[in-house]
């Protein structure tokens, strides 16, 4: 059974361990309840089973859980920097076990991997099964349209990214080609800010 009550109790215990007076881990907080927020929705949209919605909620809640720790030990959610922070998500859920404080039953433990671990990759060329297509690429969306909120929302969106913030700047001709055609963006193609709103959707 899929306790949304006790998934929402456990979230909230684990990261209360961490500073929020850093901006950061206040927002990736924020931006956790509303990609749990998505999912709920989407899944709803997809006239999904409510065993499938509650399992899309629990995975919102999860997908970046690595962010606390990657902020708290490197100073930094820049991966390409630190970590990988899905990679160290599933880490931390599954290899130190917590997994189990949000959900009792290991029946969903695979789709809840993949989904995790999979949610940051540029491209989902995995071995899945068509549920855990559908899983990893829900909360795919369920991220990218929080970072679209984000961006059209928050005052501080100059100091939210790790690349310059360069009011009026245009896509440069690389990044526009991989959008104007339907493909992620290279992430090394990547010079301003505006460029990461436009890889991430």
């Amino acid at each position: 059974m899929i306790d949304l009550e006790n998934i929402d109790k456990t979230f909230k215990d684990y990261v209360s361990k961490f500073d929020f007076n850093n901006i950061t881990i206040k927002r990736k907080y924020e931006h956790t309840l509303r990609v749990k927020n998505n999912c709920k929705e989407i899944a709803e949209k997809l006239n999904l089973s409510l065993e499938d919605t509650n399992l899309l909620i629990l995975i919102g809640y999860l997908h970046d859980i690595g962010r606390f720790l990657q902020m708290e030990r490197y100073k930094s959610i820049v991966d390409s920097k630190t970590i990988d922070h899905a990679d160290l998500g599933v880490e931390i859920l599954f290899k130190d076990n917590i997994i189990r404080q949000f959900i009792d039953d290991n029946k969903y433990d695979e789709v809840i991997y993949k989904a995790v671990k999979y949610h940051n990759k540029i491209n989902l060329d995995f071995e899945l099964t068509s549920k855990e297509e559908l899983f990893c690429k829900v909360i795919r969306d369920a991220d990218k349209l929080d970072i679209l909120y984000i961006a059209s929302n928050d005052d501080n969106i100059k100091d939210f990214y790790s690349l310059p913030y360069v009011e009026g700047s245009k896509l440069n001709s690389k990044v526009k080609e991989d959008f104007d055609n339907h493909r992620l963006v290279n992430l090394r193609n990547r010079k301003t800010a505006i460029e990461i709103i436009y890889s991430r959707t």
